[in-house]
């Protein structure tokens, strides 16, 4: 077992691929997302308000390497590609641009539009949301 982590962690490393966590306020996500950067193994950006992660982490006593980026949703979902790319996806049942840009708020749809739109190589959620909520934001 112990030879296939490493052989995962070695083509992760090389791949230095760009992970998202929508749920940066879960202490779990936080000691991933800083052991992650540690081992150098891909580059994470945690969604949220920078402040509010970074007390939790210090509560928590998880220490985030600077590596680590925020996506602030105030300011991201206000990126129209974002807007455009969800709209365009679900626009023939109905979503209009003013709902696709209010489902961008929730850090699920917002991490999984990252991926779509390949800003983001992965998204990792469901410490605290439901399995559901997970897949309804990756299919939409």
């Amino acid at each position: 077992m112990t030879d296939i982590i490493k052989q995962i962690r070695k083509r992760a490393t090389q791949k230095n691929g760009r992970l998202i966590f929508p749920e940066a306020e879960d202490p779990r996500v936080l000691k991933a997302a800083a052991h992650l950067c540690e081992k150098n193994i891909c580059s994470v950006s945690l969604i949220g308000n920078q402040d509010n992660i970074r007390r939790i982490a210090k509560g928590e006593q998880v220490q985030l390497p600077s590596t680590v980026t925020f996506i602030d949703i105030s300011t991201t979902v206000a990126d129209e590609q974002l807007v455009e790319h969800l709209y365009s996806r679900r626009k023939h049942k109905g979503l209009t641009r003013d709902e696709a840009r209010k489902a961008l708020e929730n850090p699920l749809y917002l991490g999984a539009s990252l991926v779509a739109t390949d800003r983001a190589d992965a998204c990792v959620a469901g410490s605290t949301a439901t399995t559901g909520d997970v897949i309804r934001a990756a299919i939409h």
